[in-house]
């Protein structure tokens, strides 16, 4: 019974491993472990047909733009048919949780970034204000905006526990506005529940990212 049991335990963890490691883009600890950064894949949340944002969350012990700092950050990109307009160094995300926290939060890259690969963990994504990406379904000949963003524990805290009603990106071109329902019914775990979007969409991420921040754990 007891090896049974041990069988049953091992096999839980594994598997819950295996969801956790989907969610993962990279885990790269550096320095002899002392530093580590850690980014998961990207949520792709609706706005309307016009506005989608892919999100990320981040977790770096030294930010590559500004080594004193260290943190979460949340990691965006819109889409646009516009080449010119980006997401300025230091312009501001504004966003709105469904108690009524206004958080305000300041673009931290000029030129964009070069991140880890999660295939081989080499330094070769690489994140450049307005990227042309081609064709897509909604978006033909469409360009792909980046923007990252500090983020304090308590704030991220908000939107995850909280959701978002309301966002709003300042880029070169003027702001980009977004809105969502308080809550909507939808399907969490194959049940239909009333929630923020937002929040039930960044909940599994957040969870990874939380799990996987200790650099001496295996991941």
């Amino acid at each position: 019974m007891k090896k049974y049991l041990l069988v049953v335990l091992y096999t839980a963890f594994s598997l819950n491993c295996l969801a956790q490691n989907k969610l993962i883009e990279y885990r790269k600890i550096l320095d002899n472990g002392e530093n580590l950064s850690i980014k998961t894949v990207p949520v792709e949340i609706v706005v309307s047909k016009e506005l989608i944002l892919d999100i990320s969350l981040m977790y770096e012990t030294k930010m590559k733009e500004n080594p004193s700092m260290s943190g979460y950050s949340l990691f965006l990109f819109y889409y646009s048919r516009k080449d010119g307009d980006i997401i300025p160094l230091n312009g501001k995300l504004l966003i709105r949780t469904t108690s009524g926290k206004v958080i305000s939060l300041s673009q931290s890259t000029d030129n964009g970034i070069t991140l880890f690969n999660g295939d081989d963990s080499s330094e070769t994504s690489i994140y450049i204000p307005s990227a042309w990406m081609g064709d897509r379904w909604i978006i033909p000949n469409y360009y792909r905006k980046f923007g990252k963003y500090p983020i304090s524990e308590s704030d991220l805290n908000a939107i995850i526990n909280e959701g978002i009603i309301k966002i709003r990106i300042e880029t070169t071109a003027g702001s980009i506005e977004g809105e969502y329902n308080k809550t909507k019914k939808i399907m969490v775990n194959g049940k239909k529940e009333s929630r923020n979007i937002v929040s039930a969409k960044l909940l599994p991420y957040y969870n990874a990212l939380i799990e996987n921040l200790d650099p001496y754990t295996t991941f």
